[in-house]
């Protein structure tokens, strides 16, 4: 039962990790959003995964 567990939340970590990698790549040529712009939720994705990134970096500076 915790082996299918823990394949259950290895699973979701991977499809999470995939969809922010997805969300931070420029667009393809076919792909343009219909407002012109890019779509909303990708910049909020990576202006997330910058401030957690500025923030680990911190700690780790911290540390030292």
């Amino acid at each position: 039962m915790s082996l299918l567990g823990f394949l259950v939340m290895f699973a979701g970590v991977l499809l999470t990790l995939t969809a922010m990698r997805r969300g931070s790549d420029p667009a393809e040529p076919g792909q343009e959003s219909p407002g012109g712009g890019g779509p909303a939720p990708a910049r909020d994705r990576s202006s997330f995964s910058q401030r957690m990134e500025e923030r680990f970096k911190r700690r780790f500076d911290e540390e030292r």
